[in-house]
């Protein structure tokens, strides 16, 4: 867990590698539950290429549900009055 906090950490002031990390323990469901919307979400703010090639394959497994929850977060994430 304490990798995951830092990721988090991490993460939270801009480092893609990081959020690219967070992408893959959300997608994989190592040390935290399985949850695609924040592996999409974290890919998307990643941005590098490998993460948008990871989320093209996401998206085909996702219910679209979870893709509105990942759009969601997103939003959310960009909120300057969050």
């Amino acid at each position: 867990m304490n990798a995951i906090k830092w990721f988090r950490n991490s993460a939270e002031l801009g480092h893609s590698t990081s959020q690219y990390n967070l992408g893959l323990i959300y997608a994989t469901g190592q040390g935290v539950p399985k949850d695609f919307s924040k592996a999409r979400m974290w890919w998307f703010l990643a941005g590098d290429e490998e993460a948008k090639q990871n989320i093209v394959k996401l998206e085909k497994i996702m219910s679209s549900e979870q893709t509105q929850k990942s759009e969601f977060l997103k939003k959310e994430w960009h909120d300057p009055n969050k």
